[in-house]
């Protein structure tokens, strides 16, 4: 993943660890109360970071203020997927309170 500019190169060493022990954490069924944490977390960082890049007056394409660049390819390569994955587990038992939550 290559998320971060160079101008922000301090910040790739922690930020990618995070993303990949978040999307761990999501699915893990096993503890139902970090793995709706981790989707809390994936969709406040979609809604935010995964902003489209918007065009420039002079016609180059520039992030938006908030979004991060590569984040958009992250979403679909990682979050979907394991979101999707989740829901297709035969141990997911859509009786529990929790799991509820967590979908």
């Amino acid at each position: 993943m290559a998320f971060v500019t160079p101008d922000d190169a301090g910040n790739k060493d922690k930020f990618e660890p995070l993303l990949q022990s978040m999307l761990q954490l999501a699915g893990d069924t096993s503890d139902t109360q970090s793995q709706r944490a981790a989707f809390g977390f994936l969709s406040k960082s979609v809604s935010v970071w995964g902003q489209p890049l918007s065009d420039a007056t002079d016609g180059e394409v520039v992030p938006s203020p908030q979004g991060v660049p590569g984040f958009e390819r992250f979403i679909y390569e990682s979050v979907v997927p394991t979101a999707f994955a989740v829901l297709s587990l035969p141990e997911l038992n859509v009786k529990d309170g929790q799991v509820i939550v967590v979908c």
